[in-house]
């Protein structure tokens, strides 16, 4: 058996005033951890479910890579970046683009891009293609893996059913229980067989052990 942890720290520094006209996809990239962010990075490198990973991985988003760092000190372990693990990319918009809109529609349209952006199921085949990649190339039983929350998702809806629940909000089921993903961070294990079958997805608590 073969593990996979999915870990997402969603706490960024949201007190940031960009003076010049950077793209919403550039913000999202170079915006850090706030100090929130940095505490649940140094308690997710704690946790006992990661004492045997062998291999991390990380996009090149800094809020992922300030929360591998962790990890890979405690672990003497390097960090490989792989853009392939980015969230997904939002493209050009204007003055008047509203995020909660945009994120709504492409929770239910899964085709719905901007121009030079990705849909929800294009996120979904890179993120696939990226861990399939990934575990064919390294034969690690136990591989981290920091990324983003959509991708997490558009992942996720490889294996698992999606639905909506009563605020209308997109959900990942698997076995008839909700694989929680939108939470102040996430950490999801994977387990997968010797021919990269899953065989079971599971939500792992900082707190738990």
């Amino acid at each position: 058996m073969r593990k996979v942890f999915l870990i997402v720290n969603n706490m960024v520094l949201n007190n940031i005033d960009y003076l010049t006209d950077e793209l919403v996809d550039t913000k999202r990239l170079t915006r850090p951890l706030s100090i929130e962010g940095e505490e649940i990075a140094k308690k997710i490198s704690l946790n006992e479910s990661f004492s045997d990973v062998s291999s991390i991985y990380s996009s090149s988003f800094s809020s992922a890579l300030q929360t591998a760092k962790y990890l890979s000190s405690k672990l003497s372990l390097t960090i490989n970046i792989n853009k392939a693990f980015n969230e997904r990319i939002i493209g050009k918009n204007n003055s008047k683009f509203s995020f909660q809109y945009f994120k709504e529609t492409q929770e239910h349209d899964f085709d719905f891009k901007l121009p030079a952006g990705e849909s929800f199921n294009d996120t979904k085949k890179r993120m696939n293609s990226a861990l399939i990649k990934t575990l064919k190339i390294n034969q690690d039983p136990y591989i981290a893996i920091f990324t983003h929350t959509m991708a997490v998702k558009a992942l996720l809806s490889n294996y698992t059913d999606i639905n909506y629940n009563l605020d209308d909000d997109l959900i990942i089921n698997y076995n008839d229980k909700v694989i929680c993903t939108d939470s102040v961070y996430t950490i999801i294990e994977l387990c997968f067989n010797e021919n990269l079958d899953l065989i079971n997805i599971e939500n792992i608590n900082i707190n738990e052990k």
